[in-house]
């Protein structure tokens, strides 16, 4: 691994984080202002409150991965949903600061060993279809269009959609 640390938020479970849930929000939303992907400022504050929920209904598992550097400084994260045997890899989203660094591969690598311990047996995920570095991640690590999202994204950009067996 990278150096950087990692933590994982999952709704009904209690994690030892260094940031306050408005920190977490705050740092992840900066992320998320740097890339045409991201998704809407609310959707993400939902999400970071929805998995520091200790109290979970039964259903959709909605997991946050955290990458951190040695000052607790978010540099990335990763949002995952998964029901029944289906992921959905909404988000992997790296600071532009510590880009070309592998670490959307550590995180890839971290969201497979984190599924491998429940009953996950795909992922799915959209990627931006001029995204060129994401697109060849995600190649490399075994995932393969299945679908295309025309105008998809905000700019006018199609979506491919990407699936990759566990």
């Amino acid at each position: 691994m990278s150096g950087y640390n990692h933590r994982l938020f999952r709704a009904g479970h209690i994690v030892s984080s260094p940031w306050t849930a408005e920190e977490l929000s705050a740092g992840i939303i900066a992320i998320a202002a740097e890339s045409v992907y991201a998704p809407s400022t609310t959707g993400l504050r939902q999400f970071v409150d929805e998995v520091s929920c200790v109290n979970v209904q039964e259903g959709e598992q909605k997991v946050l991965i955290v990458l951190s550097d040695s000052n607790n400084t978010i540099c990335g994260f990763s949002q995952i949903r998964f029901f029944d045997d289906v992921a959905d890899l909404d988000f992997i989203l790296i600071a532009e600061k510590v880009r070309g660094k592998g670490l959307g591969r550590e995180m890839l690598l971290l969201v497979f060993k984190m599924l491998s311990g429940v009953s996950v047996n795909r992922i799915l995920l959209e990627v931006g279809s001029r995204n060129n570095f994401a697109l060849s991640l995600y190649r490399q690590l075994g995932f393969s269009q299945i679908a295309l999202r025309k105008g998809y994204y905000s700019n006018g950009e199609d979506a491919l959609v990407m699936e990759k067996s566990l």
